[in-house]
């Protein structure tokens, strides 16, 4: 396993972090416990959560906040975990509805820390941005959650490169803490966010990129093995591609990239899902990859990718914009 420092922190977690999603269900302790017993066995050391995930089962309560809080417990691992979770997201029946006051995220942020058994949380994410609301005030209140000791360190979840670059810029002439990590939509696929299935989404595009790369601010991917998108094109011809994959990854772009990390796996010797993780984990700045694994089995095989290296030359060959000689090299 390889452990990425995030810039600006003392948090060193692994490069690839155990996704919510799965965690995400109700009275089945069992199955939990295999998910992430297994991801910590194997190094694992970054669990992602957030305080909307699960609301939408029966019980309406933030259930993977409470099954990863009951996890920690009964390991006694709370201290070798980095831990984290989101507030600030719209309400299920009013999902474009911004929802980033200082009130608002509190109420989250308390919620979470009682569902996760914990004084503190280590990487706190604002879920969604609303421009509306001025970035000093943004930052002054997650300042005070740090002075409070609720929170140690904080981040955007789904906010575009301006409005980070203005925090930052507030914080450095403040002299006050500022972000510490970027979560957004990333893989090795490039999205059709047209077709995103929840508003105020974003992904990595161009201009997040070259942000990432002159600010070295961290960058962690969701959805970074695309819903499974380069392994089921793999087998389109037996199984035809589920329809809102299709929709959101299924351009001749897309396809094209398969093809090129198809043959460099080949090349290397290695498997589609170590190429296309690998090329999150590869990049010029601290990188991570939140996947959402819902067996052990898959589980085991996506970890396998937190130690493939690409070289530069690499990952410009599988973005198309390199020679296939100097990637083999």
């Amino acid at each position: 396993m390889r452990y990425v420092l995030i810039p600006g922190t003392d948090l060193m977690p692994s490069a690839i972090c155990m996704g919510g999603g799965p965690l995400c269900t109700e009275n089945d302790d069992r199955a939990i416990g295999a998910l992430l017993d297994t991801f910590y066995e194997k190094g694992g050391t970054f669990i992602d959560s957030a305080n909307i995930y699960g609301k939408w089962l029966p019980s309406g309560k933030n259930v993977c906040d409470i099954n990863i809080g009951r996890w920690l417990r009964s390991r006694g691992v709370r201290e070798k975990v980095v831990v984290t979770s989101k507030g600030g997201h719209p309400p299920l029946s009013k999902m474009a509805e911004p929802r980033l006051k200082k009130d608002d995220v509190r109420a989250d942020l308390d919620e979470s820390l009682r569902a996760l058994g914990s004084d503190c949380i280590d990487l706190y994410y604002l879920h969604r941005d609303d421009p509306s609301i001025p970035v000093e005030y943004v930052i002054d209140y997650l300042r005070d959650f740090v002075k409070e000791g609720k929170i140690r360190y904080f981040a955007t979840s789904n906010w575009k490169a301006p409005r980070i670059r203005m925090a930052q810029e507030y914080a450095r002439k403040s002299g006050k803490q500022g972000f510490s990590a970027n979560q957004l939509l990333w893989s090795f696929a490039v999205p059709d966010m047209s077709k995103a299935p929840y508003p105020m989404m974003v992904s990595m595009d161009a201009e997040s990129k070259r942000y990432h790369i002159d600010s070295g601010l961290a960058a962690i991917g969701y959805e970074s093995q695309a819903k499974g998108f380069f392994q089921k094109q793999v087998k389109k011809e037996a199984v035809p591609l589920p329809r809102y994959i299709e929709a959101m990854y299924g351009s001749e772009e897309n396809v094209s990239r398969c093809h090129r990390a198809e043959k460099l796996a080949q090349a290397l010797g290695t498997s589609l899902a170590d190429i296309t993780l690998g090329y999150v984990l590869n990049q010029p700045f601290a990188s991570f990859a939140v996947i959402g694994s819902h067996s052990p089995e898959q589980l085991t095989v996506s970890l396998a990718a937190a130690d493939m290296r690409l070289t530069p030359e690499q990952i410009a060959y599988l973005e198309g914009n390199g020679d296939w000689r100097e990637a083999v090299r």
